[in-house]
């Protein structure tokens, strides 16, 4: 069977001939392809070359097509708009196509909503498929483009820049601090209803080590919440259940608004914190590269 290359005639002579007939003659045509009439004469002598016939009748100052050259026409003009209309459909596509992030539910529900529309902006408003999952596998997946994950900025086939470093300290609501008032002496953590994340990474802080960071004792007040869901945690302190351990940087908003209160100037500090991570030597899209410069300089902690 005969290669596409090896029967059709070349698109260069295509597009060149379907011009000279629209407009009635070469000069015009070279002035629309920006090409000289010299040269729109030679692509349509190559083309009728290749056919083994005429397709226009040559005058003093005119050309006029042939039957063949009209029948040529037809075929050729529907065949040219329909790879223009599929090319401007596939463009249209790329231009739609979302830069894709994962995030656990403490960046989607804490962090990304107040900067969601300005990293759009920032993308060349480009959309951004948000994929939220607590579950390291999900947030590698190759398929994303980039992802924020908690760690210790080391996952194979990753490069990771910080964008939160771990800064954590107790917080909890007005309502809680003013019905217990000792939580926020020196050792008023000691008997206070506490509120636990069980997150499934090892590496995320938990009562225990928080005290253990800053050389304090183990708590023994009682957990009135247990859960996988910070962002669940979070609302039960805001709720005036019980302290909950505050990430510097994920709960800004609460701390602005008074909605959460700090307990004390301590801060436990590691070397852990929320990378923006990306594949290694990927070649990320124009967008999605923008994106990881404006997920780095807010706030400027890593250079993109």
């Amino acid at each position: 069977m005969k290669s596409l290359r090896s029967t059709l005639p070349p698109l260069d002579a295509l597009v060149t001939f379907e011009a000279a007939a629209r407009l009635g003659g070469f000069t015009r045509a070279a002035e629309e392809l920006n090409v000289t009439p010299s040269a729109v004469s030679q692509q349509i002598r190559s083309l009728e070359e290749r056919l083994g016939l005429g397709l226009f009748e040559r005058g003093h100052r005119s050309v006029r097509l042939t039957a063949a050259g009209r029948q040529l026409e037809n075929s050729v003009t529907v065949a040219l708009d329909h790879l223009r209309a599929a090319s401007d459909r596939v463009r249209a596509s790329a231009q739609d196509e979302p830069v894709t992030l994962a995030v656990d539910q403490s960046i989607a529900q804490l962090w990304l909503p107040a900067r969601l529309a300005a990293f759009r902006s920032a993308a060349g408003d480009a959309p951004i498929r948000v994929t939220a999952s607590d579950q390291f596998e999900a947030l590698l997946d190759v398929t994303h483009d980039l992802a924020i994950i908690h760690g210790d900025g080391r996952w194979d086939g990753y490069d990771a820049h910080m964008l939160i470093p771990e800064r954590v300290f107790p917080v909890a609501s007005p309502a809680f601090c003013d019905a217990n008032p000792q939580v926020e002496q020196p050792d008023g953590l000691s008997h206070a209803d506490l509120i636990e994340f069980e997150y499934q990474g090892w590496a995320w802080m938990n009562w225990t080590i928080f005290a253990s960071n800053l050389g304090l004792a183990a708590p023994d007040s009682r957990r009135v919440v247990w859960t996988n869901s910070y962002p669940l945690a979070i609302d039960a302190a805001r709720r005036g259940m019980g302290v909950a351990l505050g990430w510097d940087g994920l709960l800004d908003q609460d701390l602005s608004a008074g909605t959460l209160v700090r307990l004390t100037d301590k801060t436990a500090r590691t070397e852990r914190g929320y990378h923006v991570i990306w594949r290694h030597n990927a070649r990320l899209s124009e967008r999605a590269d923008k994106l990881r410069a404006a997920l780095c300089t807010d706030p400027p902690r890593c250079q993109p």
